[in-house]
């Protein structure tokens, strides 16, 4: 175990130790979701429950849950709407998701179970490389030996610990951006099917669940955009810092797990397996390469760095409530910025946001990459 990753599971510890007080194993939330998924050892907070196969493990992914009650409110100012947080099993589908729904859990959010999770991980990656292997004329012994690296990695992973730090902010970012949607935009009609789906713009969905991430994982994308933005990131060419500084494109953009769904869909995507080829030194688009970093990836390191930038210049952690206010009531960004902009210590437009969004990085990081 990292040190990292021990302290991590001693603070989750002592969180859940902390927090266990305020959960209920009955109450009136417990008696609707039982009464909604009869069966099912069920634990309650004010603003919600865990459902799951055990009581103690519904204990813990409500304290999972919890954390993000807390920062949801905190840097929003308002609680989060009513939420359902259910142990599914492989399939990490919610049979009883549409009378969940009914009995008033306005955000639902499967989680399978841990080791159904790593059945799949495991499954999809001995598929990915047969099939790569199979592409480029690999034996089975080469495609085994080149696979076992990342297995090695993946079970580093998959420990107890490694996986109760990834539930503590991956819970709370899954929630946060659904709150985020429901609290803003009350009448709009859910998309089951999206992790973006209210009907603002997608920057501020992304950043409405990175919010809830837990420190650590904060500062892994902070640490990783200050790389892109430097040049010295292995999996990004120097060219990609000028995506991370151009602001409007970020703004106006969809997101790219949209985007990307949205060409499967369309039959745009890639019919089976690709051929790898390296970019550069340490791997495919690294320094000195041309193939730019999965959009996903920037897309979410940006919008974390922003919502630091929106944080500091405004000095108000909880701006991004009055932001949400304004944009479920369909004031555009652009115009937000125009009307209260100076109240918020922030730029006017879009443009002057940009400068200053620039010399705020540069500040903080030094020139970008050329």
């Amino acid at each position: 175990m990292t040190p990292t990753v021990r302290r991590t599971a001693l603070f989750l510890t002592l969180a859940f130790s902390a927090g266990a007080a305020s959960a209920a194993q009955a109450g009136p939330l417990c008696d609707a979701a039982r009464a909604a998924a009869p069966g099912r050892p069920c634990v309650e907070s004010d603003n919600g429950v865990a459902l799951a196969f055990t009581q103690d493990r519904a204990a813990e992914l409500l304290g999972f849950a919890q954390r993000g009650e807390t920062e949801f409110q905190a840097r929003f100012g308002v609680a989060p709407p009513r939420y359902v947080v259910s142990e599914t099993g492989a399939t990490g589908r919610e049979d009883r998701a549409e009378a969940l729904r009914a009995a008033g859990f306005t955000v639902l959010t499967p989680w399978r179970l841990r080791q159904a999770q790593i059945n799949a991980e495991v499954g999809a990656l001995r598929t990915r490389f047969e099939e790569m292997g199979a592409m480029n004329g690999l034996s089975a012994e080469q495609t085994a030996s080149a696979m076992e690296g990342v297995l090695a990695r993946m079970r580093e992973r998959h420990t107890p610990e490694a996986m109760a730090a990834n539930e503590a902010g991956t819970i709370p970012r899954l929630l946060g951006g659904a709150w985020y949607a429901r609290a803003f935009w009350p009448d709009a009609a859910p998309d089951p099917a999206s992790r973006h789906a209210s009907p603002g713009p997608d920057w501020m969905d992304e950043i409405a669940g990175l919010l809830m991430e837990t420190e650590a994982m904060a500062d892994d994308k902070r640490g990783q955009f200050a790389d892109v933005y430097a040049g010295r990131h292995r999996m990004a060419p120097a060219s990609d810092a000028a995506k991370l500084l151009d602001l409007p494109a970020f703004l106006s953009a969809e997101h790219p797990v949209k985007a990307m769904t949205a060409q499967a869909a369309a039959g745009g995507g890639a019919g089976g397996p690709v051929r790898i080829t390296m970019g550069g030194p340490g791997g495919p688009g690294g320094p000195g390469g041309a193939q730019s970093m999965p959009a996903p990836m920037l897309y979410g390191f940006q919008a974390r760095m922003f919502a630091d930038y929106l944080a500091e210049r405004s000095g108000d952690p909880a701006v991004f409530g009055r932001l949400g206010l304004a944009l479920g009531e369909g004031v555009a960004f652009d115009a937000w910025l125009a009307a209260e902009g100076a109240s918020v210590n922030l730029a006017s437009s879009v443009e002057a946001l940009t400068a200053d969004w620039r010399n705020w990085l540069q500040g903080k990081l030094g020139a970008p990459a050329a």
